[in-house]
């Protein structure tokens, strides 16, 4: 087993160089700061040095091997996943089967990695497990709808980055589970959340209150309903 912890890096010297890159956040910005967490050792640097190359394989090997990078979610393989650019996560997926605190979890963590300072889109399926058609769970009891998105959520989607601009409650494509899933309340969402640009829910279909996204260019609502037999 190769994996190992990355060695530690000064934390003020780590700060100063993330705010360097708030500043400019460019790709030749990345490749400085790449350049330094090499330079003291941190295979993060190697990571966006393979990132800006193209070379996904050896980037691949390296994240494999380093598993500190993810802190606890290192132990969530089988919930969350994850797109890259130029070193830093770009889009990442959790996966909960229904449990909301699975995603509170998650999302705790995430937030606080470095890795993740510049995530731009998040995917978050709170459908429940095991379900293909509305016939599998008694035509969706009310019993049977799991509420996934609820204030502890929400809680923790409010310290997401400026740069999380697009937000999806459902993976794609859609599946009969969303028929079991209750939608979050969006109108906290858009108050939480005012740099989001784009918003896809995939949900049980219901009412819902007028909602204001300050920036929305994109809007996509799917609904299904689990009392229906077709």
């Amino acid at each position: 087993d190769r994996a190992q912890a990355a060695p530690a890096v000064d934390e003020a010297a780590l700060a100063a160089a993330l705010a360097k890159l708030d500043a400019d956040p460019s790709p030749e910005a990345r490749q400085v700061f790449g350049d330094w967490l090499q330079s003291v050792g941190h295979p993060w640097g190697q990571i966006i040095s393979l990132d800006h190359a193209g070379k996904v394989d050896e980037r691949d090997a390296v994240l494999a091997d380093t598993p500190s990078l993810f802190g606890e979610l290192s132990r969530r393989t089988q919930h969350v996943s994850f797109t890259w650019q130029q070193g830093f996560i770009d889009e990442a997926t959790i996966i909960s089967g229904g449990n909301a605190k699975i995603l509170q979890q998650c999302l705790q963590t995430l937030f606080d990695l470095p890795i993740a300072r510049y995530v731009r889109r998040l995917v978050l399926d709170g459908a429940p497990e095991m379900m293909t058609t509305s016939r599998d769970w008694d035509h969706g009891q009310e019993d049977n709808i799991v509420a996934p998105f609820g204030p502890q959520v929400l809680r923790e989607l409010a310290k997401a980055p400026k740069t999380l601009t697009e937000l999806a409650f459902g993976k794609p494509p859609p599946r009969g589970a969303s028929a079991y899933t209750r939608p979050p309340a969006l109108a906290s969402v858009a108050e939480l959340l005012p740099e989001l640009e784009a918003v896809e829910l995939q949900c049980v279909g219901g009412s819902f209150e007028r909602i204001r996204f300050a920036k929305l260019r994109r809007l996509e609502l799917r609904f299904a309903n689990a009392s229906n037999n077709d």
